[in-house]
Parts: structure tokens; sequence; C-alpha cells
């Protein structure tokens, strides 16, 4: 089932309800249950739209659809004359930065076959990077922590990475080690390092169902 994409005006509405709830003596976890919505969704939301009016919200909308126009702008003009270095630059078929060029172009009406692409691949990002970098291609789909000192124009900015597993699995060493060393300085650093990353609810248990 695709996940539906809430509107600001919505996200504030469910934080409101929530809110409505917990006052009422729920428990803010089962207020969170109550309005379809993870902890997780939750607290990404709270630290965004946390405390915003009606005149806040009608700015934010004005925001982001000003954005979007001028996003759309920009590939309309530049889409032809760009060369994107994938597929036939080393991405296999079925890879995710393959699927999710493939979804951003057919949301705009385009198909992969219409752009150019390098002759010679980049079998990682930062291979990719060094493309861009010495000229052989233009631009490319892949990481913020490989862009390095390139430009970097963000088009997902709230994916997030899950784990999956069963409760006896949590609590096996390698996944408690693996969890501990995610929790460490040394990784926190690595991430500020690389950029791109938001670790702050990292750990955290979504669901225990």
């Amino acid at each position: 089932m695709a996940n539906k994409r809430h509107k600001p005006e919505e996200i504030v509405q469910k934080l409101r309800q929530v809110d409505v709830l917990v006052g009422q003596g729920v428990q803010r976890v089962g207020a969170i249950r109550e309005v379809r919505i993870t902890e997780q969704t939750y607290y990404r939301w709270r630290k965004q739209y946390g405390g915003m009016g009606t005149d806040q919200l009608k700015e934010l909308k004005r925001l982001q659809n000003e954005n979007e126009r001028l996003r759309k702008a920009v590939s309309d003009l530049t889409l032809d004359k760009l060369i994107l270095s994938v597929n036939r630059a080393g991405f296999a078929e079925g890879a995710g930065s393959q699927r999710l060029l493939d979804a951003l172009l057919a949301r705009e009406g385009l198909l992969r076959a219409a752009l150019t692409t390098t002759e010679r691949g980049a079998e990682t990002h930062a291979d990719l990077a060094a493309l861009i970098e010495t000229g052989e291609a233009q631009c490319g789909l892949g990481l913020q922590s490989a862009a390095g000192q390139l430009g970097f124009l963000p088009l997902i900015t709230d994916e997030s990475f899950d784990l999956v597993m069963t409760r006896r699995a949590y609590f096996e060493p390698p996944v408690q080690r693996l969890l501990a060393f995610a929790k460490s300085d040394a990784f926190a650093k690595r991430a500020a390092h690389l950029g791109g990353y938001d670790i702050a609810q990292l750990g955290d248990v979504i669901w225990n169902g």
C-alpha cells in the first residue's frame, strides 16, 4: 500500500488531534496510533510543524508551491541538455537510484529513453561524482555524501530507512552491537562529516507489535 503524502494543514491537524487525545488521558503512543501514523512520523512532523499557526501554514504552502514551480521550470529548461550518468553509467537495472530516476521522470511525464547518458560507466556514487568533476557528465542521481564540493540539489528530503526484524532477533548480540555502534560518537561524527543524514531518531523502536 502506498504511503499518503499529507499536506501541511493535514499534518498540523493530526498533531492537534494527538494533543487533544493526550489531554483526555490517552497515552501519547496510543494517541499516535489512533491518528494512524508512526511514532517516527509524529516526532518528525512535530519538529517541523509543531506550534505553527494559520498564517505560518499559508506562508509555508506558498513557499512550497513556489519551490515546486521553480524546480519544474528548471527541469523543463534543462532536462533535454542534461547528461545523466545512469544505466549505461553502471547503475544496474532495478537499483535504487535507477528506480528513483524512473519514478521522478514518470511524475513529469518523461521517459528515460529521451535522456543522453555517458559512454563510460560509474560503478559507485563516488565514481559518478568523479565523472561530473572531470566534465564527462553534467549531472547524475546520487547521494549528498558523495557530492563533496560539487553542487547538490536535493530531490528527496524525507526518506527514512527502517530495519524490520522479529522481536527475538532484536535482542541477539549482533543486532545489539550494531545498535550500540549506531549510537556511538564515532558514528555521529562520521554521519555529520558525510552530510545529508539526520540520525536524531536512530535506534528508536517504531513498532513493537
